[in-house]
């Protein structure tokens, strides 16, 4: 009954539910919502809400800027006070955004970052997340900023493979900062299951063993924007090609030598079939044009030569001594 009047179902922003079904989650554009930390009494944060309120404009211009490259955008105090636009609920009863994992490692860094995939509280849905703290004048922190990008279609295997070959893969591979060690621990994401052991049952994630290709793929395209290697996947002679989407996180393509090799033969086959396409239309146009030009020609003649011939025959009837002609 106190939700905004513009509250409404989003097809971009979907929740999953436990059996695995999609449905529009309700959303505002035109308010953001608040969210007070487990144990924070609301008398002890009212200012904070109004000063971090100052923040709507702001965050409006962002989402109405970058639109649906956005999934939500929020910021989180050190006190336990939470904004997030657009305006939405179904945070879980215990829910701290200090505790996540974009908040702690934004604070420990110190800097701007991005996060590996991490499940949406609210819509249960795999996100990207980029994160940075603020700090107040004395130079103590005062919170932490964070945009989440949806995975919804990062992966885009079926059409890809639709277009070059059903045994393609494609992988998101990056390395993660463990929280208390501080050392990184590769992960990979992909459509298609291989039945690892080591998986993450929530995010899907799975963390290769140390003597995985994927290690080598991470050493060789450090500071690469793209490139590819030649390195066997499952024991298959195969081609990798990379792209970095942003550090410490790239998007891979693993196809069988196999498969690359016969592509000349079949472009080659391509060209053919078009190529003898190509000549049975030009030569059916050719007739046509040919047939069209000769029954043109057929009759402007006809019209172009009357004229003589009547001149012709009016001179015949003179010379017979009929001066009724007129010329």
């Amino acid at each position: 009954q106190a939700a905004p009047k513009d509250l409404a179902p989003s097809m971009y922003h979907m929740k999953l539910s436990k059996d695995g079904q999609l449905s529009p989650k309700l959303v505002s554009y035109r308010h953001p919502n608040f969210l007070v930390a487990p144990g924070v009494a609301l008398e002890d944060v009212n200012t904070d809400i109004a000063r971090i309120t100052r923040l709507i404009p702001a965050l409006k211009s962002i989402v109405h800027e970058f639109g649906r490259e956005l999934f939500w955008i929020y910021a989180s105090l050190e006190s336990g006070v939470h904004i997030s636009y657009p305006g939405h609920g179904g945070y879980p009863a215990d829910y701290d955004p200090r505790v996540r994992p974009w908040y702690i490692r934004a604070k420990k860094k110190g800097s701007i970052l991005w996060g590996p995939p991490i499940v949406d509280a609210t819509t249960k849905q795999l996100t990207f997340t980029v994160s940075a703290p603020f700090y107040k004048p004395d130079g103590s922190l005062a919170g932490v900023a964070a945009i989440d990008v949806l995975i919804q279609q990062v992966l885009l295997e079926s059409e890809i493979s639709s277009q070059w070959s059903k045994n393609m893969r494609s992988f998101l591979v990056g390395a993660e900062d463990h929280l208390s060690s501080g050392e990184k621990k590769l992960w990979i994401l992909t459509q298609k299951q291989d039945g690892a052991v080591d998986r993450d049952p929530n995010t899907g994630l799975v963390f290769p063993p140390a003597n995985s290709e994927f290690h080598d793929l991470i050493h060789y395209a450090k500071n690469k924007k793209s490139g590819y290697m030649d390195m066997p996947y499952r024991g298959v002679d195969s081609f990798w090609a990379f792209a970095g989407i942003f550090p410490d996180l790239y998007f891979v393509i693993v196809v069988p030598k196999s498969e690359v090799m016969n592509l000349p033969e079949n472009i080659a086959d391509m060209f053919s079939s078009y190529t003898q396409g190509q000549a049975a239309i030009s030569a059916t146009a050719v007739i046509l044009a040919l047939v069209f030009v000769t029954g043109i020609a057929f009759f402007t003649s006809r019209t172009s030569t009357r004229r003589v011939v009547k001149v012709v025959d009016a001179f015949r009837r003179l010379a017979k001594g009929d001066f009724s002609v007129r010329l």
